[in-house]
């Protein structure tokens, strides 16, 4: 996390809702941020840090020019698990991921997948994952402005 000191660590660990090592983690490692964090976590982390998100979990580039809703990407996952497999534990047998508490829960997929999950479900039903990314976290290389009340004071 460029341009993060040691200094803000516990700061990030509360508003994360994850210990300081974990954030030594986020900082030591490339990849940590997008296998461990929530997309949620991931947007929070930027707003704290003033990192962009794209910078934070390495997309290239920011917008789609066709988002996709957390309801819809769900809904293309059930159809392609109905079309292609024999049911939710074989596909997340091939895929390498567990879906099903997401796809129980549509409105708390940002709080439950992380990036490389997000991305892998994805491209394995055949859509662009930054399409499915929150709205608000599409320009993937400016840091997210978050309403005021968004993080915990």
């Amino acid at each position: 996390m460029p341009g993060v000191t040691a200094e803000v660590f516990p700061e990030i660990a509360e508003c994360l809702g994850i210990t300081v090592p974990h954030v030594w983690d986020l900082a030591s490692h490339d990849d940590e941020v997008a296998s461990t964090l929530s997309i949620r976590q991931v947007q929070k982390l930027s707003l704290v840090t003033g990192v962009g998100i794209g910078d934070l979990i390495g997309l290239e580039s920011g917008d789609s020019p066709f988002p996709i809703e957390a309801g819809e990407f769900c809904a293309a996952i059930r159809s392609h698990i109905s079309e292609a497999y024999s049911g939710i534990p074989a596909f997340e047998e091939a895929i390498g991921w567990k879906v099903e508490e997401f796809l129980q829960d549509t409105d708390r997929l940002y709080d439950i997948v992380n990036w490389d999950c997000l991305r892998d479900v994805a491209f394995s039903v055949g859509i662009d994952p930054v399409a499915v990314l929150p709205r608000e976290t599409q320009q993937a290389n400016k840091p997210w402005d978050a309403p005021d009340d968004y993080l915990p004071r």
